[in-house]
């Protein structure tokens, strides 16, 4: 794995090689803002500290969720944000439900404009009850996977 290989990257330079304009769904200061709030949030509360080796390896835990969406299986997505849903709420609302609403708002606006735009999310905002998907469908916008 390497950042060069990531999607935003290869689909940015694509974009670049073809010409098209590029945007983002939200600007540089306002991920900015949100990652200091998050940050200033209290956590639960102070216990023992975990032990790394319990974590376990993070590249084979990286290549299973990359298999996972390979194969279109968002069950690990799922557990991961359930997992901070319930650790760190407000972590979550900010970084997951709440971005997930302002895009899918922001798609239903640009649906309205002429032309063909591509949007590309991580593959977090693309599972659970708050995803994107879950998003739009609540505003009468279908959406599929593809490959």
């Amino acid at each position: 794995m390497n950042v060069a290989n990531g999607a935003d990257v290869i689909l940015r330079r694509a974009a670049e090689e073809a010409g098209k304009p590029i945007s983002g769904l939200e600007s540089f200061e306002y991920q900015l803002s949100m990652f200091g709030r998050v940050a200033a949030q209290p956590g639960p509360a102070a216990g023992p500290k975990q032990d790394l080796s319990s974590v376990g390896n993070l590249a084979i835990v990286m290549g299973q969720m990359q298999s996972a969406w390979n194969r279109g299986d968002s069950e690990i997505f799922e557990i991961m944000l359930d997992q901070m849903r319930t650790n760190s709420p407000s972590s979550y609302d900010a970084m997951f439900a709440q971005r997930n609403s302002n895009w899918a708002g922001w798609v239903a606006n640009r649906l309205q404009q002429p032309g063909t735009v591509f949007v590309a999310v991580g593959a977090g905002h693309l599972a659970g009850s708050d995803s994107l998907q879950a998003k739009l469908a609540e505003l009468g916008i279908r959406s599929a996977r593809i490959n």
